[in-house]
């Protein structure tokens, strides 16, 4: 069989590139600065003229930016609503131990605003502490409660004369 390329469609499309190329270089070439690429330092003066033209560019910048951001901060404005009804505002934070051993200590401090009254539990008064009964027998202060008698007592030897004592009574009755 015939091979796909010596078809005809591409042997035309072949002659057109061929030609196409030999029409480029037909062509003169772009003619160039020959002062281009090459470096000359600029004069003081030239360096001066140049920094004049880059500080009004940058000024003009700058100016147009910040309208920009002002722009943005007037579109972003939003009026921030204030809580003024009364209420409780309760801050806890963590600081190092002022005993000096370096330990963390937590504070919790209770800030009333607009008016706001103490809490009941807060504004109650401290209970008072429960009183410390005593040992029915030795005057000390008492660890334990008899069960049957309900007193109180120091120790064992204490519990033993208590219920030689209630026993004694009970057969008095």
């Amino acid at each position: 069989g015939v091979r796909k390329s010596s078809r005809a469609i591409v042997k035309d499309i072949r002659s057109k590139s061929e030609a196409a190329r030999e029409a480029a270089a037909k062509r003169p070439a772009p003619r160039r600065d020959p002062n281009q690429g090459v470096y000359k330092p600029l004069t003081q003066a030239e360096i001066l003229a140049e920094a004049a033209l880059t500080e009004v560019r940058n000024l003009q910048d700058l100016e147009h930016l910040l309208n920009i951001e002002e722009a943005t901060k007037r579109k972003a404005e939003r009026v921030k609503k204030t809580y003024t009804h009364p209420s409780l505002r309760v801050k806890s934070t963590t600081v190092d131990g002022a005993n000096g051993r370096g330990e963390l200590e937590s504070r919790t401090t209770i800030e009333l605003r607009f008016g706001a009254k103490t809490p009941a539990p807060l504004a109650a008064r401290a209970p008072r502490t429960p009183h410390r009964t005593t040992c029915a027998v030795t005057g000390k202060p008492a660890r334990y409660r008899d069960p049957l008698t309900g007193q109180g007592y120091h120790d064992a030897a204490a519990f033993k004369e208590l219920r030689r004592r209630h026993e004694a009574g009970a057969d008095a009755d």
